[in-house]
């Protein structure tokens, strides 16, 4: 990490943050929560961006950060206690052995279980017998800030500031980001990893790439798609971001095919989780506007996801509106975006279907095999493009100003 520790001084000063309110955290965990949160917000700030309209819209992700962390147990759900017990009981020795084990004579995917809480081991800079719950949003928020920051600046000569400061408000203040920086759980962590494998892989450090792109891959078995996905419309023009998709489709419905013996459930199932991933949770239905729920032992506040949801909704019918009425004033960016978002919904769609074989349910159209408004967290950095390209410019879109990448 020596090109981080000589060119960027914010993030030895987010990581001194961080390591001094590990320590707070001992003593008194919400006051070191907001301590970090209060710094790391501004540190992790992209330069150039325009500091007031951070500084009016922190007070609202402060507030939705209390929220969640506040009146939800960090460790409510199966998974998060898993993680939970393992970091706290087993070392990364022990944790590694039993992945090991595990993976002895079969083949299967890499369980997040053991090698999540194995890398928490490792980036906690105290005794972890100190460790409560809820210092999770520490490691998250760290993560997060030094994801977001670094991304942006990777994707900043691809757009015009306010664009910039749209995708950076989307990925700070929305209520997804706020609920899953006090989760216990590795959709930050992964995200965040993914986030910076792509910007390594857009500024050509490779060594990083790979090591990065690794890790994550531990912890979230097709980060690479993810990966690959976030870049894809950087590095690629608009004929061969379209190639690409279109030979994933049909892979997708061979592989289907063969492994399900369907056709129509996948390809039915892609277009639902297109629409769900701006458009959910449903907000026809009545229970999504209960101000607290719970899931499977997950308690969230369906309302601010719907909310978020008719959001993001309203910018993908802004989007067709732009397409339909001011086509010839849209970037090459902006169709490379959306034909990124559906190759990864071929990719969450085949991943949910084979969780469903794995847990003996039967494959049926709607039923996308896992709780998709955690999965679709993944997204989050297309929907903030599309939101800043959407938002923009109402009427005339503005290309974004653009530096050809030699690959």
């Amino acid at each position: 990490m020596s090109d981080l520790l000589v060119n960027n001084k914010r993030f030895l000063i987010l990581f001194m943050f961080y390591c001094l309110c590990s320590f707070l955290a001992v003593i008194n965990p919400i006051l070191a929560i907001y301590v970090f949160v209060c710094a790391g917000f501004f540190l992790a700030l992209p330069e150039k961006l325009p500091v007031h309209v951070f500084v009016l819209a922190f007070p609202f992700f402060l507030l939705m950060l209390s929220f969640n962390f506040l009146n939800f147990d960090p460790i409510g759900g199966p998974d998060e206690q898993a993680f939970y017990q393992n970091f706290k009981l087993l070392n990364f020795g022990v944790l590694v052995e039993n992945e090991l084990d595990r993976l002895d004579g079969q083949i299967g995917f890499i369980s997040s279980r053991n090698t999540f809480a194995g890398f928490l081991s490792l980036i906690t800079v105290i005794d972890k017998l100190d460790f409560s719950p809820i210092m999770i949003v520490i490691a998250n928020t760290f993560f997060w800030f030094l994801a977001i920051s670094i991304w942006i600046k990777s994707i900043e000569s691809y757009f015009i500031p306010k664009e910039l400061t749209i995708i950076t408000l989307v990925l700070l203040v929305a209520p997804s980001s706020a609920h899953w920086l006090g989760n216990f759980g590795k959709d930050v962590f992964s995200l965040a990893l993914c986030m910076i494998c792509a910007a390594k892989v857009l500024d050509k450090k490779w060594g990083w790439a790979i090591i990065v792109l690794a890790i994550a891959s531990l912890v979230r078995p097709y980060a690479v798609v993810i990966v690959f996905a976030l870049v894809l419309p950087f590095i690629l023009n608009f004929k061969q971001v379209l190639a690409i998709t279109f030979g994933s489709f049909i892979t997708f419905i061979f592989a289907q095919y063969l492994l399900f013996k369907s056709v129509l459930i996948g390809v039915a199932n892609s277009v639902i989780t297109f629409v769900y991933i701006f458009i959910s949770p449903n907000p026809v239905n009545a229970s999504n506007w209960d101000y607290l729920s719970l899931n499977d032992g997950w308690q969230y506040s369906p309302i601010l996801f719907t909310i978020e949801g008719i959001v993001f909704g309203a910018v993908l019918i802004l989007s067709a509106f732009q397409f339909l009425l001011n086509r010839n004033n849209l970037s090459e960016l902006f169709y490379k975006v959306y034909i990124s978002i559906m190759f990864l919904c071929l990719i969450l769609v085949f991943v949910g279907m084979l969780n469903l074989q794995r847990y003996g349910e039967a494959q049926m159209i709607g039923s996308l095999g896992d709780n998709f408004i955690r999965k679709k967290f993944v997204a989050f950095p297309f929907i903030a493009m599309i939101t800043a390209i959407a938002f923009s410019k109402i009427h005339f879109y503005r290309a974004p100003v653009t530096v050809n990448h030699k690959y």
